[in-house]
């Protein structure tokens, strides 16, 4: 498939699903082959259609109920020729734009029936809206779960997924104008929308739209009128583990009532202590570009520590807080999160064994140089608490540790 074709089967599977009558593809030629992939259901038809004249459409388009024009650029325009041409006919055929109407819809998870945006239930004017930044395995799928579990706080899920950046760089949808119809059309039933922004993502709009200043502008000046939560971890030394088990085993995230069996023993560290010392420099550097970011758009984000807002002691200070900061009456009880903490006796091996390997380098005066150094020191700061809470979890480093940590996996 063309890498520059702006859409997945994930973003377009729910048209493939919901599809129960004829429907018409209006296609540049450019994209016949890459949506027949995808749109597999038999009831679709393809046209390739390059700006002929109206008047030629007319046979193309009669006896359909649904048609779907797909282009990268212009398909407002083109909707609205087609429309007129269908109003001209006395045709109640319903016109839809791929990326406007169809993509919008799943990519935002709205449910439902495809509609024409216009028709879509709006949020009330006014209502509450804000946004959760975080880096990854952070806790963000944690604490935007307790949130959204309250029906209060708007359902801050993680809508911007890899698979939809070439929709923004390789048409003219801008990630601009899907933020906008994301707040407009996913809300609670009190009106509070919310959505959740993983950090590498939306930097990679951001360096992107380095070509394009006025949207980074626009950005800036949209966010800023807005309350901003931004998620850290403290122990980067856990965060880098957490996101190579996670990368390694395609296993994100652990519903409470749900076992995942490891196999982590059969996986290999490529790089030994190494990639974990690069994914904790990685995400440093995106939590100070998204800090910049912040300081250029003169937004002052409220930040939560995941070594608290997981702390069953802490934590209920914190979502009322976060509630009060959000001007809504929160309950007197936390809501119970869906997800579990996901380490387990090997993922706390590795840690251990990370820290002995430090240990060593320390007593060889080959103390690691900055900015993992650093990095490494607050971390440690952040076990400590760690292992002071959880004392009754602790199980002792073995005393025979002559086997390279990192061949555990």
């Amino acid at each position: 498939m063309d890498p520059n074709f702006p859409l997945t089967e994930r973003s377009l599977k729910k048209l493939n699903s919901d599809t129960a009558h004829p429907a018409l593809l209006l296609c540049q030629s450019s994209w016949v082959g890459p949506l027949s992939k995808i749109l597999t259901n038999p009831l679709f038809s393809f046209k390739e259609w390059e700006g002929q004249r109206t008047g030629t459409i007319l046979s193309e388009i009669s006896g359909f109920k649904t048609i779907i024009v797909a282009f990268s650029s212009g398909e407002d325009l083109i909707a609205a020729v087609v429309r007129e041409r269908l109003k001209m006919e006395n045709s109640d055929a319903v016109v839809l734009r791929l990326l406007r109407d169809v993509f919008m819809k799943a990519s935002l998870s709205l449910g439902g029936q495809m509609a024409p945006q216009e028709n879509w239930k709006t949020c009330p004017p006014g209502s509450p809206t804000y946004f959760v930044f975080a880096t990854p395995r952070s806790g963000s799928t944690f604490f935007c779960d307790i949130l959204g579990k309250t029906k209060l706080l708007g359902h801050p899920r993680e809508h911007l997924l890899a698979d939809l950046l070439p929709a923004f760089f390789n048409t003219d949808l801008t990630f601009n104008e899907w933020i906008r119809t994301l707040v407009k059309y996913s809300f609670t039933p009190n009106g509070y929308s919310s959505t959740k922004l993983i950090s590498h993502l939306f930097l990679e709009v951001l360096e992107y739209y380095n070509k394009k200043p006025a949207l980074v502008e626009d950005l800036m000046h949209y966010f800023k009128a807005y309350p901003v939560i931004y998620l850290i971890r403290r122990n980067k030394v856990r965060q880098a583990i957490s996101l190579i088990i996670a990368k390694k085993t395609a296993v994100w995230h652990i519903k409470n009532e749900k076992q995942v069996t490891s196999s982590q023993v059969n996986l290999n560290l490529d790089d030994g202590p190494d990639e974990i010392e690069n994914k904790m420099v990685w995400f440093k550097e995106q939590e100070k570009q998204l800090e910049d970011f912040f300081r250029k758009a003169g937004i002052v984000p409220h930040v939560y520590f995941y070594e608290d807002f997981s702390d069953e002691l802490k934590s209920p200070a914190i979502y009322k807080e976060i509630a009060q900061y959000l001007n809504v009456s929160f309950p007197d009880e936390i809501p119970e999160p869906n997800y579990s903490v996901m380490s387990d006796e090997h993922n706390e091996a590795l840690v251990r064994n990370y820290y002995e390997y430090l240990d060593k380098k320390i007593r060889d005066s080959d103390y690691p140089r900055e900015p993992v150094a650093s990095l490494i020191m607050s971390s440690m700061m952040a076990e400590m608490e760690y292992l002071t809470r959880k004392s009754n979890l602790i199980i002792s480093p073995s005393k025979s540790s002559n086997k390279k940590w990192w061949k555990l996996f």
